[in-house]
């Protein structure tokens, strides 16, 4: 209730001026994301709620690429602030599935961020997704200082992190068991020639 009741001023204070916008404004675009973030923080309080009650999302036709494409969109402002790329591969088809549309693009969400992050300015993080033995294999790979053994084995525990500014140490533990509640599994390892990289498995 606490983070709730501000998100959904900031939101409606967002869809007020989004009304008295013309849609051919330059800021429309910007309001109309900062819309849709606020939607966006407000489910995460509630996949936090369900992570804790052991809930489980109704599952539907979905297509990862779509999911994937949406999960980019919206972490592009965190992206450009920092002059870090996003190249991607095989998202242009579409990869269909089953699942929560919701859940998937929060998970993709937090390693691109995860992904920003560990880059250094100007640096880029990649996205490629393709088939393997009837699953969609998504990896979101980046150049940073990579993994020390410890953190890669620590990297899915509850309030674990290596931010140096904080961090609820939440954001892969949730990710993780949204994944395997979608019937997939998703690992974090060190990367060949540096940095690290996330791989998401998910039933085709």
């Amino acid at each position: 209730h606490e983070v709730n009741t501000p998100l959904a001023g900031i939101s409606s204070y967002a869809q007020m001026l989004l009304a008295d916008t013309d849609r051919a404004d330059p800021r429309y675009a910007i309001l109309k994301k900062m819309e849709r973030q606020t939607f966006r923080a407000s489910r995460l309080v509630g996949n936090l709620l369900e992570f804790a009650r052991g809930r489980h999302g109704a599952h539907e036709p979905i297509d990862v690429a779509r999911v994937l494409r949406d999960a980019i969109e919206s972490s592009d402002p965190a992206f450009a602030a920092r002059g870090v790329r996003i190249e991607t591969r095989g998202i242009e088809t579409p990869l269909p599935a089953r699942g929560d549309a919701r859940e998937l693009e929060q998970v993709f969400v937090n390693l691109l961020i995860n992904g920003r992050d560990a880059s250094p300015d100007g640096g880029i993080v990649e996205v490629a997704a393709g088939a393997e033995n009837g699953r969609w294999r998504i990896e979101i790979a980046d150049r940073g200082k990579g993994l020390t053994e410890e953190e890669a084995r620590r990297a899915f525990e509850p309030f674990f992190t290596t931010r140096q500014s904080g961090g609820t140490g939440l954001g892969l533990t949730i990710a993780r068991e949204i994944v395997e509640r979608h019937g997939g599994g998703l690992d974090l390892a060190p990367r060949a020639g540096g940095g690290a990289v996330a791989t998401v498995l998910l039933p085709r």
